[in-house]
Formats: C-alpha cells, structure tokens, sequence
C-alpha cells in the first residue's frame, strides 16, 4: 500500500477529504458511480480529495480511472491492514457509501466511531438509523444530482 496517505491526509487549509472503505465486490458499492460523481465536483473544487481503501483486486476499476489515479486525483490503497484504518477515519472528513445494496455496514458504524460524517445512499440499510442532515446524509441511489448535493452541501 502506498504509506504516503498519512502525509496528504493531515487536516489542513480548507481541504474537504472523501473517503469510501470496502472490502467485497465493487458492483454492489457503486464505486463507479462514486468515482464518476467525485471526478464531477473536483471540477468545482479543487481541494476536494477521494481515498479508496479496498482489499479485492479490481483491474477494471483501475484501468477505467488509470488517468485519475495516475495523476493524483484519487488516492487508493489496496489491502491496507485493519489495525491501520483507525488512522485513515481520523484523517478524513466524509465517508460515503454509495451501495446500491448493503446490509448494515460495518464500515459504516467504523467511520461513525472515528467522527466521520457519514453520506450513504438509501439502499445501506443503516440509512434507517440517521435523521438525515444532522451529522449523516442520505442520497437516493444512483442520483448524481442528489449526491452532488449532499456532499456540496457539506463543503459550503
């Protein structure tokens, strides 16, 4: 994994740092609906960053985005070890989950446990549990528009 994260991560200026943590198939969290809507708003603000943490090796993914990772707008480590993702929450300002289905979503109640605001769509069953707005925002899946939103939002 690429130990520099630590460095780009530290809360500074006004930087608005996204973070998305998965570790089972991509078809069902909808990273490529995150990594299309991020690359959207990036346009807009400059300061804004994505971190991909995964442990499943997704050359699809990989070779749809290699301009993206390549040049810095997108962060990913792969196979990163637990006892290390503490210090990844800390180090970030919004977790999404974008799944189109998910249970509960143990990433989820991680990122709450590390003050993380959480932005998940209506299809992750902890949606459920939040007023949305508060310190969560719900998005309706697959709305680019909605999503945009939520995070912009947050920004401002």
């Amino acid at each position: 994994y690429m130990g520099e994260i630590y460095e780009p991560c530290i809360r500074n200026d006004w930087w608005v740092k996204l973070l998305f943590v998965w570790r089972i198939s991509c078809v069902y969290k909808n990273i490529s609906f995150l990594l299309d809507n991020y690359l959207t708003l990036k346009k807009r603000f400059s300061q804004l960053s994505l971190t991909l943490v995964w442990s499943l090796d997704e050359p699809e993914v990989v070779e749809r985005y290699k301009d993206a990772f390549e040049n810095g707008d997108i962060t990913y480590l792969w196979s990163l070890p637990y006892d290390e993702l503490p210090a990844i929450y800390n180090a970030h300002d919004i977790f999404i989950l974008p799944s189109v289905s998910d249970p509960i979503g143990a990433v989820v109640q991680e990122a709450m446990a590390h003050w993380c605001t959480v932005l998940v769509s209506d299809w992750v069953w902890a949606s459920c549990y939040v007023e949305d707005g508060v310190s969560w925002y719900v998005f309706q899946s697959n709305d680019a528009l909605d999503f945009q939103e939520k995070v912009i939002t947050f920004i401002e």
